[in-house]
């Protein structure tokens, strides 16, 4: 529901063409989903000069996971969960490198809510409610547009990031999205234990009403459902 006077706009997120006009309506086809994804305006640049040296802000804390869809938190002992957290805080600050890979068969399964606009229609498709598998090409964007929402609320300022179990996320704000990571730990055949980016997600829920939170949700859950059940046709097995 785009009602006015809040606005909102997702921060950092590259999405695909399917679209839904409202957080009720089906995701499109995989071949509209899976087409190449475009960033998205952010609220704020990733650097703010307050925060300059600032370590990020990457805690063990209580995340909203209740409504996400089964099969996508896993309980962690104390010290993978631990493991989490030191990865998330190591990759959440400008120009590091990605420590969290990416599963090249299953890519990075997204979805967000439409944002809350105000104002007058038409709206760029970006702020529709949508979602996708990022395979290829487009799990490389994806994981970028995820590292720059992470480092811009890793940020003390903005309050940092919480994970609980195998999800770690950031609270929305007026006018902001908040964030939802899904990490997953794999043991490739080198050996080594890894962390890999599962999903994301970002959901419109400040300053909005209970049924506008609950659909946007609804939607996000169906929508990553949906995506987390499918693989990337033609991609060999291997992280990257």
């Amino acid at each position: 529901m785009r009602a006015a006077p809040y606005v909102g706009c997702v921060v950092a997120i590259a999405v695909a063409a399917s679209c839904a006009r409202s957080p009720q309506a089906p995701a499109q086809n995989d071949d509209q989903a899976n087409v190449a994804p475009t960033p998205v305006s952010a609220a704020a640049p990733v650097a703010v000069a307050s925060d300059a040296g600032t370590p990020p802000l990457v805690t063990n804390g209580q995340c909203e996971i209740a409504w996400l869809p089964k099969g996508l938190v896993t309980d962690l002992p104390d010290a993978q969960a631990k493991s989490l957290i030191e990865a998330v805080g190591a990759w959440a600050k400008p120009r590091s490198v990605r420590n969290l890979m990416i599963d090249s068969q299953r890519g990075i399964a997204y979805a967000k809510s439409e944002d809350d606009l105000g104002g007058e229609p038409p709206f760029p498709r970006h702020t529709d409610a949508q979602g996708g598998l990022a395979c290829g090409l487009q799990s490389l964007w994806m994981a970028d547009s995820i590292h720059d929402a992470m480092t811009l609320h890793a940020q003390p300022s903005y309050g940092g990031i919480r994970c609980e179990d195998n999800v770690c996320c950031f609270d929305g704000m007026e006018f902001v999205s908040g964030g939802i990571l899904v990490a997953r730990r794999v043991t490739p055949p080198d050996g080594e234990p890894r962390w890999v980016i599962d999903a994301y997600a970002e959901v419109a829920q400040a300053a909005l009403g209970a049924q506008t939170v609950q659909a946007n949700r609804a939607f996000v859950a169906g929508a990553l459902a949906r995506y987390r059940a499918q693989t990337c046709a033609g991609e060999p097995p291997g992280f990257q």
